[in-house]
């Protein structure tokens, strides 16, 4: 099984994480726990509204209180993105 996550999603991610926090985040992976990075729901937060904004869709809150993973927060983003 393939772990990684797609290249421009996983540099977008990098930039705003340098953005809001001074941790080295190391490597993303797609199976990766969104809790391992030691963010705050506020921090996460700030994640999610970046992301939108980078890639100018509009995630459902229901959905993004049911991501524990970066792969899930990738394939959220990308039917986002489909339907946009």
């Amino acid at each position: 099984m393939n772990d990684a996550l797609d290249p421009e999603f996983a540099t977008v991610l990098r930039d705003i994480m340098t953005k809001i926090s001074s941790r080295d985040v190391g490597e993303f992976r797609a199976s990766q726990s969104l809790a391992e990075l030691g963010l705050d729901s506020v921090s996460l937060a700030e994640v999610i509204v970046m992301l939108e904004d980078e890639f100018n869709v509009s995630l459902d809150q229901r959905e993004i209180e049911q991501i524990d993973s970066f792969g899930q927060l990738q394939e959220l983003m990308q039917r986002a993105r489909n339907k946009a």
